[in-house]
This record gives C-alpha cells, structure tokens and sequence, in this order.
C-alpha cells in the first residue's frame, strides 16, 4: 500500500467505481493516478462528472475519460493586446498578387536601392493569370 496510497483515498462514487475498474488492468494504477492528477489540476468535480460519462459510455480507460475532460474545458481567451503606436501597421495588407509581383520584381520597394534580388528562388517566375 505504501506505493499506492490513493488506494485508501475516500472517492466520490463515479472516481471509485473507476478505480475498482481499472485496479483490474496491468497499468490500472498508472491510468488512476493520471486521473488523480486531473483531479489537481481541474477540481475534483470536473473529474468526477467525466468519469460519471465515462462509465455511461462504457469506461474503457482513464484515457477516456482525460479526452471527455479535454472536450468539457473552455479555452481561456486572454485579453487582446493593444500594440504599441510604433509596432502598429502603417498600411494595411492588401491581397493583390500583382502588388506582390511588383514587389518582387523591385517596383516600390524603399529608395535605397533595394532591388529584386536575381538568384532568388522566385526570380524568373511568373504567375498565370
């Protein structure tokens, strides 16, 4: 027991109808510890509400029920961030492949003599209308 000593832990009753199915298989233990982890992790209820579905369904592994867990979570969407003034764009992109084949061919690059650069990959390519 000392090597497993979430076997003596008081379970809600889905978590230990869980735990006596998978104390059958070779790495049951493993699987249970994982979902222990889970439990750490998202709170105890949110564990014990997938292993209630998982047994639903037919438990087959504490994979299962990890991927129920993964499927009930909601993604955290952070604040946006506003970027400084001088990282802002001063010119919108604009899709125009022709904008961009005259960028590559040396139109309206920067005055500072800038050119196509002639062993480009790109250099001689042209696209089809």
């Amino acid at each position: 027991m000392a090597n497993a000593p979430f076997k003596e832990m008081r379970l809600p009753s889905a978590m230990a109808t869980v735990q006596v199915r998978l104390s059958g298989l070779v790495d049951g233990d493993r699987q249970m510890v994982s979902l222990l982890l889970a439990a750490h992790e998202l709170g105890i209820d949110a564990v014990e509400t997938a292993c209630a579905e998982a047994l639903d369904a037919g438990l087959r592994s504490a994979d299962m029920i990890l991927n129920i867990l993964s499927h009930h979570r909601q993604e955290i969407i952070a604040d946006p961030i506003v970027a400084p003034a001088h990282l802002q764009l001063r010119e919108e992109p604009i899709a125009d492949c022709a904008r961009y084949d005259r960028l590559i061919e040396g139109e309206g690059l920067p005055a500072t003599g800038s050119r196509a650069r002639p062993n480009a990959p790109w250099s001689g390519m042209t696209l089809s209308p």
